[in-house]
């Protein structure tokens, strides 16, 4: 039988979600393929609320605080199949926070990848959206930043509704 993974450090960040995964850059963070086609979600809802979609044609996110949704770091093979019911997921961010220091950002990433990769391979659409850069991410604590981050956000929608198809 095997242990449960009580946090990330049981099973060494999740090394089993990546084994088949290629790495990209100096840091080699998880490689994910890119969707085969965009599509605009009709709503998102929280990991931790999802149930409350009624219709499941909600894009199941993470744009809340990392207690709500620890389970999909550890435990993240048993979601798997509760998430096919929803049209797309997009990646975990976690600990969203204006100038955390690097090395949780680097850490960051490679969870936001490493699930991604697994649930990209077992799943279907999945969309990985990264606001802000490695330096400077964005936090949605105050009402300030919770307007910036919806801004950002239209701004990526209308990106993707008027790309060239």
């Amino acid at each position: 039988m095997r242990k449960k993974i009580e946090n990330l450090v049981d099973e060494g960040f999740r090394v089993s979600l990546i084994e088949t995964a290629f790495f990209d850059g100096k840091l080699e963070i998880p490689h994910i393929d890119g969707p085969d086609k965009i599509i605009i979600p009709s709503g998102m809802v929280p990991f931790s609320i999802r149930t409350r979609s009624l219709d499941k044609n909600d894009f199941v996110c993470f744009y809340e605080h990392d207690a709500n949704f620890r389970e999909i770091l550890t435990e993240t093979e048993s979601y798997v199949d509760e998430l096919k019911q929803y049209p797309g997921v997009i990646t975990p961010d976690c600990s969203l926070y204006i100038d955390a220091p690097l090395c949780v950002q680097i850490a960051g990433i490679y969870l936001n990848r490493a699930i991604g990769y697994y649930l990209q391979k077992k799943v279907y659409m999945l969309f990985q959206i990264y606001v802000g850069e490695m330096r400077g991410h964005i936090i949605v604590r105050c009402l300030e930043r919770k307007l910036l981050f919806k801004v950002l956000i239209n701004i990526v929608l209308f990106q993707l509704e008027h790309m060239d198809r």
